[in-house]
């Protein structure tokens, strides 16, 4: 082993992406994905990894990390994350809307918007525009942003009924349900 760094090796994993309809090594294949992963030893005691194992921030961050990472294959083609794409879908779906509206709906704050609105913007795919007072933006999806948009949905589709397939017998809905109690709980709401 050079340099220090742990081994790799090939792991097959639910849903993926290989060569196909979206690309080479972008595709949605048939439930499958093949990454490389890096497998180390955490060492720890049984008790620390016991508490790894079920502290609820930790395994939430790593389901979105890998979720992300196969919503983010599908959209790559288009020039989009899906950061963009969910600010995108908001943008188009609210109309023209106030920024603070928009960043409570993604559940970001209104300091993180703009920084994730600017790559938008400068595709021409957003406007942002100051609202009837000085403090107020209006946030307005473009002709292109609607066009790539429904371009995107696409695999956005795919993406969504392979979870949706992967996840069976009610499965997909109940986690949806579970996640946004979650989110409510967190809000102390």
């Amino acid at each position: 082993m050079s340099g220090g760094r742990p081994p790799t090796r090939p792991v097959s994993a639910p849903l993926g992406y290989g060569d196909g309809p979206l690309g080479p090594s972008r595709a949605l294949t048939n439930g499958k994905i093949v990454v490389y992963a890096t497998f180390m030893n955490r060492g720890g005691t049984r008790g620390e990894q016991d508490e790894d194992a079920t502290c609820l921030c930790d395994t939430l961050r790593m389901a979105a990390r890998a979720v992300s990472v196969v919503y983010d294959a599908a959209l790559r083609p288009l020039g989009l994350r899906t950061t963009q794409f969910s600010l995108l879908r908001r943008a188009v779906l609210m109309g023209p809307v106030e920024s603070w509206r928009l960043s409570e709906s993604a559940g970001l704050d209104k300091t993180t918007l703009p920084r994730n609105l600017r790559p938008l913007e400068r595709r021409g795919l957003v406007t942002v525009r100051r609202g009837e007072d000085r403090r107020t933006r209006i946030v307005r999806a473009t002709p292109a942003g609607e066009k790539l948009l429904r371009e995107a949905t696409v695999r956005w589709r795919m993406v969504q009924g392979a979870f949706e397939e992967h996840l069976d017998n009610g499965e997909f809905e109940r986690t949806l349900r579970q996640l946004q109690r979650v989110r409510v709980a967190a809000r102390g709401r």
